[in-house]
């Protein structure tokens, strides 16, 4: 999966990202000011989206079976970003739904590697967690997307060497990881 495509609160902020010497690199500024067009409530994102995987003008979903967890080797700025996958759903519920995880940067010159299990990513719908959660998708990814919205305005700056999924078979309690509450008719 390679990532193409950048996007910001254009009208708030500025940003940028560049694929140069083998890495990754999002930055930009952020501005939570609130334009006053009437027309946007709140301000302040960036976000580094993966193309939809099309094959003869059909949008195919990736496939990651087999895989269970995720590693990314990166340089943040001390800032959290969150990292999302979004699937294609021919429900219209379902629409906005994106299985995120929080990615903690330290800050400083020096690379971090984070291994995450797929089964620790739960399920948002427009950045609010679902009550009834479902587990990861394997099968119906249609787009990765790294996003920092952390409500600070300022500089920031995520530089990633790479992104995978491999299977660790050393991961012993691979299965949903949260729990479930049950709706009483």
């Amino acid at each position: 999966m390679r990532m193409l495509k950048a996007g910001w609160e254009s009208r708030t902020g500025r940003g940028s990202s560049e694929f140069k010497g083998g890495y990754g690199l999002l930055r930009g500024y952020i501005s939570t000011k609130v334009p006053e067009t009437g027309d946007i409530a709140q301000a302040g994102f960036a976000s580094l989206i993966s193309p939809e995987n099309s094959r003869l003008g059909f949008v195919q979903p990736y496939s990651f079976e087999g895989y269970n967890c995720l590693v990314m080797r990166f340089r943040g700025d001390g800032r959290t970003y969150r990292i999302n996958f979004q699937y294609k759903s021919p429900f219209l519920e379902f629409h906005h739904d994106l299985h995120q995880f929080l990615l903690y940067t330290r800050g400083g010159p020096h690379w971090q590697i984070a291994k995450i299990p797929l089964h620790k990513f739960y399920v948002s719908n427009k950045t609010r967690l679902v009550q009834r959660q479902y587990s990861f998708q394997h099968a119906q990814i249609s787009k990765m997307i790294i996003t920092l919205m952390d409500g600070n305005p300022g500089p920031f700056s995520l530089e990633i060497d790479y992104v995978a999924f491999y299977n660790d078979g050393q991961l012993l309690n691979d299965s949903f990881n949260y729990e479930q509450y049950k709706n009483i008719s």
